[in-house]
């Protein structure tokens, strides 16, 4: 590498002069400026995390050798997005809206594949348990699932090969040097006990027997309260340390409800076009068992969600 940074490597227009490039490098920098409270030094501080994660991760993502790098890379992406979200009261509009735009773009390429890699793990791990005579059917289910990852994953390829992703490298770079602030001053704490209380009202809205979307709803509404407790840890300290550990926790639980409602959808939707009875017979079988895991997510949530308010309540309050 010629160690410049990725902005250095664009022109006048803001055109990229090496479209071709697959990966840039890092470059040392130091600590972002402001007093412990300010969400702004925060804000910096985690947009340069993510960012640096998404250098780390951008190889193996091409290389498809690990799905781990890809979850990764995704996660850092998310997390960006989140981050900028939850800043907004102190960022320019437009200028957010507009860099949130393009992550949502990226993150888009990237969950396609993702979301495969992660149904795919779950019905190769059935193959346990299934009798052998169903070993021939779940093969063709998993082929079926399989082809269409590769087509998700040559279209990810081609968004992390194209120009608009290398710009979009620049611009988070530059977004960690000098996010385009708006002149509000507001404390990380006051940004996170507004993403816990948007996130308290829903679970509060919640009945006796929510909906799939309402579980997907709260599960949206604490991941982002998740990522302000996270650009306020270093501020806050323990008590928001709790309050993300609690979080995880959520997500974990619903995270798992939402993957067996995904699971659910995508194999009755495989059914649909399929004429092999034996094949019918056992996505029958997996979709029993999703309901299974939604079953028991479901008994799993209040508890958890209890605790997580609990612990928003001595982090944000």
């Amino acid at each position: 590498m010629d160690g410049r940074r990725v902005v250095d490597r664009f022109d006048v227009d803001g055109e990229p002069q090496d479209p071709g490039l697959l990966v840039v490098g890092r470059r040392k920098r130091g600590k972002a400026p402001g007093d412990k409270r300010s969400a702004l030094p925060h804000l910096q501080t985690m947009i340069r995390r993510q960012y640096d994660e998404i250098l780390a991760h951008d190889p193996g993502t091409r290389l498809g050798s690990d799905p781990e790098s890809l979850h990764k890379l995704r996660v850092a992406v998310r997390r960006l997005r989140a981050f900028l979200r939850v800043s907004r009261p102190i960022l320019d509009r437009e200028w957010t809206d507009e860099l949130r735009a393009e992550l949502k773009w990226l993150g888009r390429a990237l969950g396609a594949v993702r979301d495969r890699d992660v149904l795919l793990i779950h019905i190769r791990a059935q193959a346990e348990t299934l009798p052998s005579s169903d070993t021939a059917a779940l093969g063709l289910i998993v082929e079926g699932f399989e082809r269409e990852r590769e087509a998700a994953r040559a279209e990810m390829l081609e968004a992390m090969s194209s120009p608009r992703y290398l710009e979009l490298l620049g611009r988070i770079e530059i977004a960690g040097e000098a996010p385009r602030w708006n002149g509000v001053r507001r404390s990380v704490r006051k940004l996170a006990g507004r993403e816990f209380r948007k996130l308290e009202r829903a679970i509060k809205a919640l009945g006796a027997e929510p909906s799939d979307a309402e579980l997907h709803g709260v599960r949206i509404r604490g991941k982002r309260a998740r990522y302000a407790g996270e650009l306020a840890e270093a501020s806050v300290g323990k008590k928001a340390r709790r309050f993300v550990a609690r979080a995880k926790r959520v997500q974990d639980v619903l995270g798992d409800h939402q993957d067996a409602v995904v699971a659910d959808e995508r194999l009755r939707e495989l059914v649909l076009f399929q004429s092999n009875p034996q094949l019918a017979l056992v996505a029958g079988r997996l979709i029993e068992r999703q309901r299974e895991r939604m079953l028991r997510a479901r008994a799993e949530a209040p508890r958890t969600l209890r605790q997580l308010r609990r612990a928003g309540r001595k982090a944000w309050r």
